[in-house]
């Protein structure tokens, strides 16, 4: 037995057929949504419909697939391709609107009760049809998003890149959209496609991420910076565009440095342009692997040095217990300064010639000389025979 509701929504539907003479799919959905019926309801509308032996004709919209806004052509420019199948698509009135926007109410509060209805069932003509206005609404305001991506190709994005962010903020306004408010959609879609893209920017746009409320501010900075660079005619100080923001100049200081963009160290410098920044600054002096290879032998070498070091401790004595200590200094293992045989000599209060005895009874010891292995050449130069 029919609820009251659904009973009610059948009536206006017979008083409809009666009044026009025929009864079309989206005479019934504006019913449906009238009466704010749910998804179950809204299929028992058409089962109670179809039992009183009422057709119910297929509009026009449902029948027409929209044109589906994709690069048909691989080899072909992806960007025309997208603006030629966007300039196809009709442009809507707000009755059309209204009239979308309620064939997706009511196919996202049937999928929100059963998603996963049989196609050929009331349930799942109803959500199909939601989903295919969705479609025709999204479509028929790409030109929207194109014309507001232009604004932020700029920043750091392509306009491909711009209008796929875009689109995924008008299909979020699609879904959102409230027909019975009486505003346009493209008003709505607006805020939702300029945030799809300043996310997108503040996320992608930069080689270094910025925290969305960092961008957000720079935004600001660099707007009220344009403002005063027009009134004053020249480029504002960092006082006078700290005042216009009532913001501390160290702070203002700070987002304009967060800012600045990334050099390559491959950018050529110079008159002739005939050097690069890496160049410059020295940083090709030594091969990137043979840095790192280096790194890891010294590792290596301070590891065995302390085991060493306390086996050295345990079993000898006097000076020659400190002979670990002394090939440290020499080589410049701990600070990366090489001492003098006359300096590791009066550190530990021995003479020169003694430390260089220790230094190289250590280095020969075939416990450290196994245990170092090629590293041992790599690191160490034999102490015989040096004189400083």
């Amino acid at each position: 037995m029919a609820t009251p509701e659904v009973a009610a929504c059948v009536a206006d539907a017979l008083a409809d057929l009666e009044r026009q003479g025929q009864l079309s799919l989206e005479d019934v959905q504006r019913l449906i949504d009238g009466h704010r019926l749910t998804g179950g309801q809204s299929a028992a509308v058409f089962l109670e419909l179809r039992g009183l032996g009422v057709q119910v004709a297929s509009s026009t919209a449902e029948e027409a697939a929209p044109a589906r806004l994709g690069v048909q052509d691989p080899k072909g420019d992806a960007l025309g391709v997208m603006l030629r199948n966007a300039g196809r698509a009709k442009l809507l009135t707000a009755a059309e609107e209204v009239a979308l926007g309620r064939r997706i109410s009511v196919g996202q509060r049937a999928a929100t009760e059963s998603a996963d209805a049989l196609p050929d069932s009331d349930l799942g003509r109803i959500i199909a049809d939601g989903k295919r206005a969705h479609q025709q609404l999204v479509l028929a305001n790409i030109r929207l998003v194109v014309s507001i991506a232009r604004r932020y190709t700029s920043q750091g994005m392509e306009l491909t890149d711009l209008i796929q962010e875009g689109t995924l903020g008008v299909m979020r306004a699609a879904d959102k959209f409230d027909h019975s408010m009486g505003f346009k959609f493209s008003t709505y879609a607006t805020w939702w496609i300029r945030q799809a893209i300043t996310r997108s920017l503040a996320d992608k746009g930069r080689l270094i991420r910025l925290p969305v409320h960092v961008d957000e501010r720079l935004r600001r900075v660099r707007g009220e910076r344009a403002r005063l660079r027009a009134e004053l005619e020249r480029d504002p100080s960092l006082a006078e565009l700290a005042a216009a923001l009532d913001s501390d100049p160290g702070e203002v200081k700070a987002i304009l440095d967060w800012a600045r963009d990334p050099v390559s160290l491959d950018m050529s410098v110079g008159e002739d342009d005939d050097v690069d920044l890496g160049s410059l600054l020295n940083l090709y002096a030594e091969d990137v692997e043979d840095v790192v290879a280096n790194r890891a032998t010294i590792r290596e070498v301070h590891t065995v040095l302390a085991r060493f070091e306390q086996h050295q401790q345990a079993t000898s004595k006097g000076a020659m217990a400190s002979g670990v200590a002394m090939v440290r200094l020499r080589f410049g293992l701990e600070d990366g300064e090489e001492k003098t045989l006359d300096e590791i000599g009066a550190r530990f209060g021995v003479t020169r010639e003694r430390a260089r005895q220790i230094l190289n009874k250590t280095l020969s010891n075939p416990v450290l000389t196994s245990a170092l292995g090629p590293a041992r050449g790599l690191i160490f130069e034999s102490e015989e025979g040096t004189d400083d």
